[in-house]
């Protein structure tokens, strides 16, 4: 028996397979090119499955009287990427943005008017977006750029302090938060954000950190000369996991206006844990450099686990340092000097280990590898309630009082100084 198989209907079956999967694949390829205007896919953006799950609303042109409006009508659904392709103007009304929206600005912008976020999200590049803006509500924004806001740099007649305020604006204690400050100098008059308002309700501070926050900064905060006898360029109340990474804070010593008071700062850390501060240079505040300690009045909880490294704390009128209440801290690699040499009040130290109270100990404090000099006071002051306090290998330099200063209230055994390998005569 002899079968005759004609093999042309099988190859004809499998190229027709084969043009039914390249025409297939076109069709996908020519449905994801039309989608990239809509979802804004770009260098700067990964196209996510998240991202194609979200329907967006590309915002058109609002012309009215000439000017491009946006109005609280373009923005009322929920849930949405909203697209930015062209400047708007909220002329000078607050916008709210609905809730868990993202605002993915490809080429526009917003200028003049608050902008009040809802859990808002911010998908941009590093050029400007917001222009003449006040920022205010709730966002989710992981990287904020300073170069996103309309900053001034090396003019001492421009303000920045209301660009500083969107800077913290941006950020949640519930998300990661990366700050980025570009080089140049920027003045501004500490006025507006509070510091902790039933207990210091006069206070003021510049930039108010919020927990798992990084603040990278490669610029110069300079202060023009306010009448506030108490404010912070950087803040922290009950906070946690901050890292400070460089920066030159200059306060208003020079400029300031009045007499009263002696309780301005560079880095205010109240009440907060797990802060690292490193590489800054922190001089000329009407107080102290850097203040580390609890809460005052009713409620006290101690600062723990802090790190200052590789720092400069200079000219700073009252202190280079304070530490009124706090455990686990670690200072190491720093210079302290010139303390109440331009203006002074007392006590005019490089380093105060001081407590609020008795109830308030200091506790295992940690100062390594530090130098002291010119200091009017002592280049450090152990005074009051102070346990676990070890000091190595530093040297002081014509600080006028001395190096050390030691005067404990605890005579427990932690209640000790542990000084080695230092030269503090």
């Amino acid at each position: 028996f002899r079968c005759n198989t004609n093999p042309y209907p099988t190859i004809i079956f499998f190229l027709c397979k084969l043009i039914s999967f390249f025409m297939n694949l076109t069709y996908k390829l020519f449905i994801l090119f039309l989608l990239i205007p809509i979802y804004g896919i770009s260098a700067r953006s990964s196209f996510s499955k998240d991202r194609m799950q979200t329907p967006s609303i590309i915002l058109s042109p609002n012309i009215m009287n000439g000017v491009n409006v946006l109005s609280q009508s373009m923005l009322k659904n929920e849930n949405v990427i909203y697209v930015v392709q062209h400047d708007f103007d909220l002329q000078n009304n607050k916008i709210t943005v609905p809730s868990n929206c993202t605002l993915d600005f490809q080429g526009g912008r917003f200028v003049n008017g608050e902008l009040i976020g809802n859990h808002t999200r911010i998908m941009a590049g590093q050029s400007l977006i917001f222009k003449t803006i006040t920022l205010s509500g709730t966002w989710n924004v992981e990287n904020v750029y300073s170069t996103w806001f309309d900053f001034v740099t090396d003019d001492e007649k421009v303000d920045n302090s209301a660009n500083f305020h969107n800077l913290s604006a941006m950020c949640s204690d519930t998300s990661q938060n990366n700050i980025y400050i570009k080089k140049g100098t920027y003045y501004a008059q500490i006025k507006n954000g509070k510091l902790i308002e039933n207990v210091y309700p006069e206070g003021r501070c510049l930039i108010e950190l919020k927990s798992n926050t990084q603040l990278f900064n490669d610029g110069t905060i300079m202060l023009t000369g306010c009448e506030l006898q108490r404010y912070a360029i950087l803040y922290m109340f009950e906070k946690e996991s901050i890292n400070i990474n460089g920066g030159v804070y200059i306060g208003d010593v020079d400029t300031h206006k009045g007499t009263k008071g002696e309780w301005g700062y560079g880095v205010f850390v109240r009440s907060s844990q797990d802060i690292t501060i490193n590489h800054v240079n922190i001089s000329k505040c009407w107080g102290d450099g850097i203040v580390i300690g609890g809460l005052s009045h009713n409620q006290m909880h101690a600062s723990t686990n802090i790190i200052i490294k590789n720092s400069i704390f200079d000219n700073n009128r009252r202190q280079g340092c304070s530490i009124t209440y706090a455990k686990d801290v670690f200072i190491d690699n720093c210079v302290f000097k010139n303390t109440g040499m331009t203006y002074y009040t007392a006590p005019g130290a490089g380093i105060d280990l001081e407590p609020d109270r008795k109830t308030t100990a200091n506790e295992n404090i940690h100062i390594t590898n530090c130098f002291f000099e010119q200091n009017k006071g002592f280049g450090i002051q152990v005074h009051g309630a102070n346990k676990k306090i070890n000091i190595s290998s530093c040297q002081n330099q014509s600080s006028k009082n001395g190096g050390l200063l030691i005067n404990m209230h605890y005579s427990d055994d932690d209640s000790y100084v542990n000084v080695s390998n230092c030269n503090l005569g």
